[in-house]
């Protein structure tokens, strides 16, 4: 079975600091609100079982929720997923930096 990263980049220009509490409010601000914004995505890219089950960790969601045949074998101790997430700075930098852009 294949897995994919996929990461998406979103650009709001506002005339104050904007520090929106969810991705909801992102889409509603830049879409009916007083923002302008724009959104990329980088091309998928391919990881292993092994891979996927540290970012779904990272992002704090138990890997069973992608991964449902996970190994007998394999133990998640659930303060791993409490842990502060390092996620995206452990993504793939497969992608542009932020000054290059796309």
């Amino acid at each position: 079975m294949l897995f994919y990263k996929t990461l998406i980049t979103i650009e709001v220009l506002s005339v104050d600091p904007y520090d929106p509490d969810t991705l909801e409010d992102v889409c509603h601000d830049i879409t009916e609100g007083h923002y302008s914004g724009s959104w990329k995505a980088a091309p998928s890219v391919e990881v292993t079982k092994e891979e996927m089950t540290e970012a779904l960790i990272a992002q704090h969601t138990d890997p069973s929720f992608l991964l449902n045949d996970l190994d007998d074998d394999f133990d998640i101790d659930d303060d791993d997923l409490d842990e502060e997430s390092d996620y995206p700075d452990d993504y793939p930098n497969d992608y542009p930096d932020e000054e290059e852009g796309y």
